[in-house]
């Protein structure tokens, strides 16, 4: 068994690193899915559909291996290449949603919202670690906001208001982001 993998990763190169002026190409994939995983809050606060992120990771990545398709064709086999074009693509997806959310000019909109789904959430035994998780309905979304332990306070004690002040302003690109989730009094 252990000889077929090894036959089929050595058949398909998949093991094999990819090198070309001193720079390992895996590290790029690598890196730009690392830089991703950090920006996975930013794209919760950002009102973009997922059909729009998947075009820009996929025209992205098609426009990349276009580009550079006699590169990947003498040093890569497809998998590389769509595993290092993927990683691109959703560095350009980072960067699209930065330009939206660093470059806007608009003010922040303040309105009331109700709490459609409420939970506690304990860090440890003590109550003064209380976190609440919230479901907000937001333009048709749903999204999830955790609060800290004051807000926390704030929205318990108005039982039969259980409403939140969220603070949203249209990026540059046009997407809305949200900037604060506040308990109402």
């Amino acid at each position: 068994m252990l000889k077929t993998i090894i036959k089929v990763t050595e058949f398909f190169r998949l093991l094999v690193v990819r090198k070309d002026y001193g720079f390992s190409y895996q590290n790029i994939s690598i890196l730009c899915i690392f830089i991703f995983i950090n920006s996975i809050p930013l794209l919760h606060d950002t009102f973009i559909s997922l059909t729009i992120c998947l075009l820009i990771i996929s025209l992205s990545s098609i426009g990349f291996t276009i580009s550079f398709w006699k590169f990947y064709s003498k040093n890569f086999n497809l998998i590389w290449a769509f595993i290092h074009n993927l990683g691109i693509g959703l560095l350009v997806l980072v960067i699209y949603l930065q330009v939206n959310s660093l470059f806007t000019s608009s003010g922040i909109e303040y309105k009331n919202h109700k709490i459609i789904n409420l939970k506690h959430e304990n860090s440890s035994s003590e109550k003064r670690n209380l976190t609440l998780a919230i479901d907000i309905e937001i333009e048709g979304q749903k999204k999830k906001f955790s609060l800290t332990n004051g807000e926390s306070k704030k929205i318990l004690g108005t039982i039969n208001n259980w409403k939140v002040k969220v603070g949203s302003q249209k990026g540059f690109l046009g997407h809305k982001i949200i900037r604060s989730v506040k308990a109402i009094e």
